[in-house]
């Protein structure tokens, strides 16, 4: 699948028609790193604006994630899936936390993204980005993470893009 060719987005990023602000954070993070990785600006559309046949990322609880045998409305809190369906791919998790995981998965996992601290990052530059076929779902093995180290006072930015799900001590 072509995410973006020589610079250029080649699809769109769609949230769910709801999206709790979890699930907007992921869709927004999507969107962010995509455009360091490939330079493009990638767009979010609403769920009812996308047309289905038109290639997209579809974060979150979508009707097309829904459609494909991935509805998450009774996936644990921190389950997630990432798959890919013809020319689209499918990033979708249980409420809150599970579709803002399964986007850092496939940013860490397999676009090649590190977010070494709270300050320090790595996003590896591709003008053109093409992911291989994708049939991925996890969900944390232990339901409480923590590492007990302050986090740059980054507002859980660094704890999330780590799947970790505390704050540490302040």
């Amino acid at each position: 699948i072509t995410l973006a060719k020589d610079g250029k987005p080649t699809v769109m990023i769609v949230m769910a028609e709801d999206p709790i602000p979890a699930e907007q954070t992921a869709a927004s993070e999507l969107a962010d790193y995509l455009k360091k990785l490939t330079g493009g600006e990638f767009v979010i559309a609403a769920d009812p604006q996308h047309h289905a046949e038109q290639p997209a990322v579809y974060v979150g609880p979508t009707a097309f994630s829904k459609g494909h045998g991935l509805d998450a409305a009774n996936w644990g809190p921190e389950r997630w899936a990432m798959r890919t369906v013809g020319d689209s791919l499918i990033l979708v998790g249980g409420r809150p936390r599970g579709t803002l995981y399964a986007v850092y998965h496939f940013l860490e996992g397999v676009v090649g993204v590190r977010w070494w601290n709270a300050v320090e990052e790595h996003v590896p530059s591709r003008a053109t980005l093409v992911i291989e076929q994708l049939d991925r779902e996890d969900e944390p093995r232990f339901r409480y993470r923590d590492i007990h180290l302050l986090y740059a006072h980054d507002g859980g930015r660094f704890a999330a893009r780590n799947r970790i799900n505390a704050l540490g001590f302040r």
